[in-house]
């Protein structure tokens, strides 16, 4: 979090957002398939060598715990941060991966939000995409709550940048 504050620098933050936790199990459905997978196979090879259904029960203990551990350092390390003069994403890709974006208000040439999908009816998330002036200044953030609000908010600050 450090990391963030040095980049945030004395911008004040007006929108911080996460995004959906469907929308990270999704993302990450095949890996957590393949722990659960993992997870039957060593349970299996475990009860054909001990015949112990604690040390079973715990091995699935653990992985669940994982499980659960992956998912909340992708949920915690994705999300989107407003501030009064840049758009910032950060996004997890993998456990050891990451990225982070920055965009000042003044390089935006559009703002989208998008409610596509019986999913995103549903439980009420949006995708937003943001196109700055220069192709790889665009930011697509999928499946995060009242993306209409945020783009509402984004735009009120473009409106009053371009008044001073």
């Amino acid at each position: 979090m450090n990391d963030m504050k040095e980049i945030l620098g004395q911008d004040s933050v007006i929108i911080k957002k996460k995004e959906h936790i469907l929308s990270v199990l999704m993302r990450f459905f095949k890996n957590i398939i393949i722990f659960l997978l993992l997870s039957i196979i060593i349970s299996y090879i475990l009860i054909a060598a001990f015949d112990s259904v604690i040390i079973v029960t715990c091995v699935n203990i653990i992985f669940i715990i994982w499980i659960v551990f992956y998912i909340k350092i992708f949920y915690d390390n994705t999300f989107l941060v407003v501030t009064d003069k840049k758009i910032i994403k950060s996004v997890r890709n993998w456990l050891f991966s990451s990225h982070i974006i920055e965009l000042p208000l003044e390089r935006i040439r559009q703002i989208r939000a998008n409610n596509n999908g019986i999913l995103a009816k549903i439980f009420w998330y949006w995708d937003l995409e943001i196109q700055g002036f220069e192709e790889s200044s665009n930011m697509y953030f999928r499946s995060m709550k009242w993306n209409k609000q945020t783009m509402s908010e984004i735009s009120k600050l473009l409106g009053d940048m371009s008044k001073n």
